[in-house]
C-alpha cells in the first residue's frame, strides 16, 4: 500500500495504537528505574541520605499528565517496592505513593494548566506531606521518634530536582505522544 501524503501515513499509524499496555507500562518502567538508582549504594553525609525521592517526582508528573500513563495499582506496587528497598514497613511507602497518586489525580485538571511555579509548589507540599507521612509511620513502627531534622536533607533535594526531572519526563511524555502510545 503506497501513501501519498504524510497525512495518510499519520492515520494509519494511529489506527495501529497499542490500546493501554505500552502506554502504561512505559513510565511504570521508568518509575521503577528512578527507583533503582535513587536506592543505589551511595555514601551519605555522615550517615544522613539526601537523595532527592525521584519516584514522587514521576508519579506527580504522570498523575497531572494524564491518569492513564501510570495506574493507582502501579504507583502501589512501586511503592511496596521501594519500603523494599529502603527497609520501611511494607506498605507504607506503597500506601504514600498510592494517596499521592489519588490525591494528585483528582487535582490534574486544575494542575496540566496551572504554570510550572504553581505545579512546583503545589509537588512541594504533597512531598512534603508523604515524607512527614513515611516518617510518622516509621516512628511508630520502631516504637520511637527520631530527629526530624533527617526528613529535610532528602526533601530540599527532591524540590530542587524537580525541575530537571520534569523536564526529561515531559521529553519522554513527548516522545510517548510522537510514536502515538497512549491517550
Amino acid at each position: 500500500m503506497a501513501f501519498k501524503s504524510g497525512s495518510g501515513l499519520r492515520n494509519f499509524l494511529q489506527s495501529q495504537r497499542e490500546p493501554s499496555g505500552l502506554s502504561q507500562a512505559i513510565p511504570f518502567l521508568v518509575v521503577a528505574v528512578l527507583l533503582m538508582l535513587q536506592h543505589a549504594p551511595l555514601p551519605g553525609i555522615q550517615g544522613v541520605s539526601a537523595m532527592p525521592s525521584l519516584s514522587i517526582i514521576a508519579i506527580f508528573f504522570w498523575a497531572v499528565s494524564g491518569e492513564d500513563r501510570l495506574s493507582y495499582t502501579s504507583s502501589f506496587g512501586l511503592g511496596l517496592f521501594k519500603d523494599l528497598l529502603t527497609g520501611t514497613p511494607l506498605g507504607l511507602w506503597g500506601t504514600t505513593l498510592l494517596v499521592m497518586h489519588m490525591y494528585t489525580a483528582s487535582q490534574s485538571s486544575v494542575l496540566a494548566s496551572a504554570s510550572f511555579v504553581t505545579n512546583w509548589i503545589s509537588f512541594s507540599i504533597v512531598a512534603l506531606a508523604c515524607y512527614v507521612f513515611v516518617y510518622f509511620g516509621v516512628a511508630w513502627h520502631v516504637g520511637e521518634t527520631y530527629a526530624f531534622g533527617l526528613v529535610l536533607p532528602p526533601f530540599i533535594t527532591t524540590l530542587m530536582v524537580f525541575p530537571v526531572m520534569t523536564r526529561l519526563l515531559d521529553f519522554i511524555e513527548q516522545r510517548l505522544s510522537l510514536l502515538g502510545v497512549g491517550s
